[in-house]
């Protein structure tokens, strides 16, 4: 059975500027290149889905990307219209393989706070008269055409089991379910579908969510990532998230190390007289802020490991909802001298977000010696009756959306919805997605009008980045005017740099044209005079076609001081938009990285990260490949007056290295290094990291695989507060060690767990599969 790393590499790119300067001279550049379409196809959509979305908003604005199974790479991608048609543009020098077949795969994240993606596949081979698919050569996505992809993927199918089997009902609007060669009966096709519909209608991925089962059937693999549903349950933190509870002030708690039933670390409660004494987590206004959540009639088990220094001592375990509904008390729990289990199961008749579990002690539990002394260790609150003990709190972070600052970071298309995109201040022109306006005119700020008044320039919402592009309107007759950038910025002598920028036409016309509609440049010597070796354009596609990119590189001959950089439309007739303009150093056109400026994104480390243990894992997509240079990819850094890293993950030279700190004065932990033996990825690639630290040690992850380990002195920070977790980091202060530079690339997918977690566990993560 092939099983599909999930892939969603889609890659938009930039739009660049416009100046003022002289006319544009009528130079050509044998170098550039255009993106030119593979495919065209459509989605087919039932009804709603949910309340989070409906077809029509899914079926608007979705990515859709060709995928090579082989390698897993995009080789493809496009964006769907409000009617759900779209057109694949190539990635690269992207040539079909003849006779291969290729995923067809189309995203849309749903939003609301699940963050699900709907997402649709079909299969695609390119033969001789063209492409054609599972539906033949009317390439469509539905639940049908997924159940079909599913199927090919979990049983192995070969191309003449899959392509061509579905037929179009006209009358229903629908692909009819087949069977799909000896293993895939039409009643296991019809049922997969329903499951696929059956998955969306939950919000959930289908791709990720259908699993075979016992028997040959099929089923939805619904589960929780969160089993144990404490925080800290083993005082690994210490007693972070917990509190002790001493209203006649007899109690007080201790941290132990000596003996601990799990991990390193356990309490010891002593109550010196008889009161009202509690340990617990989750009592808002007097415990911590968040409260411990459940749902009103289900069951649910809340557990903890737990002696007494004089056997007999007694406590009890108690759950309140704080709504003023049901209360939950165990039976008095007589201990003896080692540890044992105990448990409470209830099933509560409230449903709360602020409820509280703790373990009573003293005479509330019918102690009459004291003092009394009760040690704890390994809580777990969980759904169902009690499993064996899982330290693990809360997935502390999903997604990349919950960020303390975002400065510069461009959202794109991941890998099931929208990821982000962190740059090392690649794009050097102001106002490059043509948002800021300042004097409402409709020429965009920074760049200027050249030539008559007639054509109409304004600033459009149909745009491929943000909220505008730049739109030219001469659909009632060719003009010979434009707007420009005045880029003042020194391109050096010797140096590659590449233009690039995304325009969509309607009714251009004419043959094409490099010196009157595309990306023209115009350098100026310091002097300002022209610099004439170094006036460079592109030709972009006429007739009507949608966003397609046009870029050309160029080694600049002299040292110039400013460029006038046009998306040039004049001399024609017809409605062009522009967007996405980049100007970057380098011999490729990159990801289109938003505004100048060096990209920083940050999250709470003192809110989402443990300092004993913990999981920080992620996909990402490389702008350059394992070769093509070093980078730091993230830190945590602790809440002292220098912010000195005490965690960080880096590229340098052939080797991913991840340190850890107990912080200042003390001696770096050894660290974990990957050294590999070939190169481990390649431009715009989806991969799969993770990091872990705790009483396993340093550990690093790629793609699933353990691939380094280190020690771990077991307190980030010294167990001083931590500051900020830091993706796109800035250099830090006082050591070369850090004078690495930022990544470039897109990041999805971020899981931050309080725990460290398991190789089996991030295995599963990586292959999509649910507990």
């Amino acid at each position: 059975m092939r099983t599909l790393r999930l892939v969603l590499s889609f890659v938009l790119v930039a739009l660049l500027a416009l100046g003022c300067r002289p006319a544009p001279l009528a130079v050509s550049n044998p170098g550039a290149s255009v993106v030119q379409p593979v495919l065209k196809g459509e989605l087919l959509l039932p009804g709603g889905y949910d309340t989070q979305a409906t077809a029509g908003q899914v079926r608007a604005n979705a990515t859709v990307t060709l995928i090579d199974p082989s390698t897993f790479q995009a080789k493809g991608t496009g964006i769907t219209a409000s009617d759900g048609s779209f057109t694949v543009q190539a990635l690269g020098s992207f040539t079909p393989v003849l006779g291969a077949l290729y995923l067809l795969e189309s995203s849309k994240a749903l939003g609301g706070t699940s963050n699900a993606a709907f997402r649709l596949r079909t299969l695609v081979q390119f033969n001789a008269g063209g492409w054609t698919s599972v539906s033949g050569t009317s390439i469509r996505l539905s639940t049908t055409t997924t159940a079909a992809a599913i199927l090919w993927d979990q049983q192995a199918l070969s191309a003449s089991d899959v392509i061509g089997k579905l037929v179009y009902d006209p009358v229903t609007g629908t692909l009819l379910p087949a069977a799909l060669g000896a293993t895939a009966p039409e009643s296991l096709v019809r049922s997969v579908d329903g499951l696929v519909g059956e998955a969306l209608a939950l919000n959930l991925d289908p791709i990720q969510i259908v699993r075979p089962g016992p028997g040959g059937t099929y089923g939805l693999a619904l589960g929780t990532t969160e089993r144990n549903r404490l925080l800290n349950p083993s005082f690994e933190d210490r007693f972070s998230s917990w509190q002790l509870w001493d209203a006649q002030a007899v109690a007080s708690y201790s941290l132990e190390t000596a003996g601990a039933m799990d991990g390193r670390i356990f309490v010891r409660a002593t109550a010196a007289a008889s009161g009202d004494v509690w340990v617990g987590q989750g009592y808002t206004s007097k415990f911590m802020a968040l409260g411990v959540k459940w749902e009103a009639g289900k069951t649910y088990t809340f557990s903890i490991f737990a002696r007494a220094a004089r056997a007999g001592d007694r406590i009890f375990l108690h759950a309140n909802p704080q709504t003023g509904g049901a209360t939950f008390n165990g039976s008095t729990i007589s201990l003896t001298t080692s540890w044992q289990r105990y448990s409470l199961t209830f099933t509560p008749t409230d449903t709360t977000n602020k409820g509280v579990l703790v373990v009573r002690l003293g005479d509330k539990a019918g102690q009459t010696l004291y003092p009394t002394v009760v040690d704890l260790d390994g809580a777990q609150f969980e759904e169902g009756a009690a499993t064996d003990l899982r330290p693990q709190g809360r997935l502390m972070l999903d997604g990349f959306g919950n960020a303390f600052e975002s400065v510069g970071v461009t959202p794109v298309a991941g890998r099931g919805g929208t990821a982000v995109f962190i740059d090392r201040a690649v794009n050097v022109l102001p106002n490059s997605s043509f948002e800021k306006d300042a004097d409402a005119n409709g020429i965009p700020d920074g760049m200027v009008r050249v030539g008559s008044s007639t054509a109409t320039i304004s600033l459009d919402p149909d745009a491929l980045f943000h909220g505008r592009a730049l739109k030219l309107d001469k659909s009632t007759g060719a003009t010979a005017d434009y707007a420009r950038f005045n880029h003042v910025y020194t391109y050096e002598a010797g140096k590659t740099y590449t233009f690039s920028v995304w325009v969509k036409g309607q009714n251009v016309s004419g043959p094409q044209s490099s010196t009157d509609f595309g990306i023209y440049v115009d350098a100026y010597l310091p002097n300002a005079a022209l610099s004439s070796p170094d006036v460079r354009n592109v030709a972009a596609p006429v007739g009507t076609f949608d966003w397609t990119r046009v870029s050309f590189s160029h080694t600049f001959f002299n040292t110039c001081a400013s460029a006038s950089v046009i998306p040039i439309f004049r001399n024609k007739s017809g409605t062009v938009w522009f967007d996405g303009f980049q100007v970057e150093q380098g011999p490729k056109a990159t990801p289109y990285a938003g505004e100048p400026g060096q990209d920083r994104l940050t999250y709470d480390a003192f809110r989402y990260v443990s300092k004993t243990q913990g999981t920080i894992a992620f996909w990402y997509q490389p702008t350059y490949s394992w070769t093509d240079g070093d980078f730091k990819l993230l830190s945590i850094d602790g809440a002292n007056s220098i912010k000195w890293p005490v965690l960080y993950l880096s590229k340098v030279g052939g080797n991913l290295t991840l340190m850890t700190h107990g912080g200042p004065g003390s001696v770096w932990d050894a660290g974990a290094t990957w050294t590999p033996t070939s190169e481990p990825w390649k431009a715009g690639e989806w991969h799969h990291l993770a990091i872990t630290w705790g009483p396993a040690g340093d550990e690093i992850y790629f793609d699933g695989a353990r691939v380094a380990t280190g020690p771990f002195s077991g307190n980030l920070n010294g167990g001083s507060a931590l500051n900020l977790l830091t993706f796109a980091c800035n250099d830090f202060l006082n050591t070369n060690i850090f004078s690495v530079v930022n990544p470039q690339g897109a990041l999805d997918g971020l899981k931050v767990w309080d725990v460290q977690r398991s190789p089996d566990e991030i295995r599963r993560a990586y292959l999509g599969v649910m507990p």
